[in-house]
């Protein structure tokens, strides 16, 4: 709480206002396949980013953001061969829609700088090779490397630094092209469990995905979340790697080690011990049962002798965008571990202080998960049925991080606990309230305006007489939302306090059956892409069940 570097926080976007085209087509094909009638493959290609700079070139900057959405609305497809000139294109809309880091409208010029797409032209990235992780960093490697001018490197940096908003590249890495000197920075983004819930539907409740696809991207979003798991964790593990506990079925055991695939991020093994609702682990059941036949070194997403790069492209991309497409550009698969480490360290301290219940203003799902009860069954495989009192609690800190991969709890203390709104809550039992005057302080209210009254009345119904020497019981909880948004009192109103909730499911079938509902029991399928194919279907519903 001392150091002021860790005081950042976060605004997700509404699900509901992203909801709709976006969510539907996460497992559309979304690149242009090759062509194979012809041999030449380095054909030459436009940059269609330079229509964008066309079209507002004589234009107001005021009229710039209507044109996008008139003109350009329809995304573009990426090309199999090369994803470069669309991702400019990308990079040079969000350019004209938001600015830049200092002012929030370009000049053309400042947009059209450098014609950086000439440098572009000679450093072709392919989609596969945008997937794979070690490929993309080669990649922006060689081009960084290639560059010899100061002012271009910084355009390039930038460019590259966007990377991470799409949902092909969210993967790349920034922080091995940025000085050493730069202090380091933090990526405080997490989802409440409300918020994974409704991506897990949203995966699951897809018709265009195959059901096997569908099953994968799902359990790979549990992994992620409930193991906080690394992406290249979730791809390699292995049948043999996760094991179901005979005595509870909800619980499991994951062995994150080397394999012939990649190794670890510290090269050593780890036991992950996870415990998952049961309409959640009925998804992992299902998979391990589907494949009780495999080989035990078989990765438990994907089928038998499937590539690396096939499974990233199947069952992370489309997670990748769902992520997107419900909470923002600026959310990542990597994110789905930030907020499995937030929600142990929860736990956690829950229990160091013997709340039944957890104190915070969250979601009814997110607060299921933060009872006592399913705080003692998260940590079980470190109580083995005693109670918290009787442990060593200057062990639990190292406990997490070993679940984590850390060797030291600074790590997990830095990259991943982002924050302290949720800190003052464990400590400030009876939390003292704000007097009139460090009310009108906080909130901009001139003293002697009568809007702070007004302002109670905003948060609850309740008629108090309050004196004007009196001191206001307003938690922090309550006047942090307004804080955050830094608005006059007239547009408080538009401020909601209410975070995105999920009920959890009570039919401990209900994920269950959402993923077979969208199953069709048709052997003959259309092709989507083609409608003059048509393909044989053979996960039908019956099958499956």
């Amino acid at each position: 709480m001392s150091q002021p570097h860790r005081h950042v926080a976060f605004h997700p976007n509404s699900s509901q206002a992203q909801r709709g085209h976006a969510i539907s087509n996460i497992y559309d094909q979304d690149w242009h396949q090759p062509d194979y009638s012809t041999f030449f493959s380095n054909k030459s290609q436009g940059w269609p980013h330079r229509d964008l700079l066309k079209a507002i070139k004589n234009q107001p900057s005021s009229k710039w953001k209507a044109l996008l959405s008139e003109q350009f609305s329809t995304p573009l497809a990426w090309h199999h061969d090369n994803i470069v000139p669309t991702i400019l294109y990308f990079f040079t809309y969000d350019l004209i829609q938001y600015g830049g880091v200092k002012t929030a409208t370009l000049s053309v010029s400042s947009l059209s700088k450098g014609n950086i797409y000439k440098t572009l032209s000679n450093h072709p990235l392919t989609y596969i090779q945008a997937c794979d992780h070690d490929g993309l960093m080669q990649w922006a490697t060689t081009l960084y490397e290639s560059i010899d001018s100061e002012e271009d490197r910084w355009l390039i940096y930038n460019f590259l630094r966007f990377l991470p908003q799409l949902s092909v590249t969210e993967h790349f890495d920034i922080s091995q092209f940025s000085s050493p000197f730069l202090s380091l920075s933090v990526d405080p983004f997490r989802l409440s469990v409300d918020q994974y819930f409704m991506t897990l539907e949203a995966l699951l409740f897809q018709s265009n995905g195959s059901a096997l696809q569908r099953l994968f991207c799902a359990v790979a979003l549990i992994l992620g979340f409930y193991g906080a798991l690394r992406r290249g964790e979730v791809l390699r593990l292995r049948c043999q790697d996760i094991v179901c506990n005979p005595d509870n079925p909800c619980r499991f055991t994951l062995r994150i080690c080397s394999t012939s695939e990649g190794n670890t991020k510290n090269k050593s093994t780890r036991f992950v011990y996870l415990v998952l609702p049961e309409s959640v682990a009925k998804l992992v059941r299902v998979v391990r049962h589907i494949k009780r036949h495999c080989s035990p070194t078989t990765p438990l997403l994907g089928f038998e002798n499937e590539s690396m790069t096939s499974r990233q492209l199947h069952y992370l991309l489309p997670v990748t965008k769902a992520l997107k497409a419900l909470w923002g550009n600026n959310v990542r698969f990597h994110h789905l571990r930030h907020s499995g480490a937030h929600w142990l360290m929860q736990q956690g301290l829950l229990l160091v202080f013997d709340w039944d219940n957890s104190p915070f203003g969250v979601g009814d799902a997110t607060q299921a998960m933060l009872t006592k009860q399913a705080c003692q069954e998260r940590f079980h495989f470190w109580l083995e049925g005693r109670d918290f009192s009787h442990m060593n609690d200057g062990l639990l800190f190292d406990v997490i991080g070993e679940q984590l991969g850390h060797s030291h709890y600074a790590t997990t203390r830095w990259s991943y606990l982002h924050g302290i709104e949720w800190l003052p809550p464990l400590f400030l039992i009876n939390e003292r309230g704000f007097e009139h005057n460090e009310l009108r302080y906080l909130l901009g209210i001139k003293p002697e305006s009568k809007d702070v009254f007004r302002f109670l009345n905003t948060l609850t119904s309740k008629n108090q007489d309050i004196g004007t020497h009196s001191t206001l019981r307003l938690s922090g909880l309550e006047i942090t939302p307004y804080l955050f948004k830094k608005k006059g009192f007239k547009q408080l109103k538009q401020i909601s306090l209410i975070q995105d909730s999920f009920e959890v499911p009570k039919d401990d079938n209900h994920f269950l059956a959402l993923w077979l509902s969208q199953c069709t029991e048709n052997v003959v399928q259309v092709d989507n892409r083609q409608s003059s194919t048509s393909f044989f279907n053979y996960q039908t519903t019956h099958i499956l069940k």
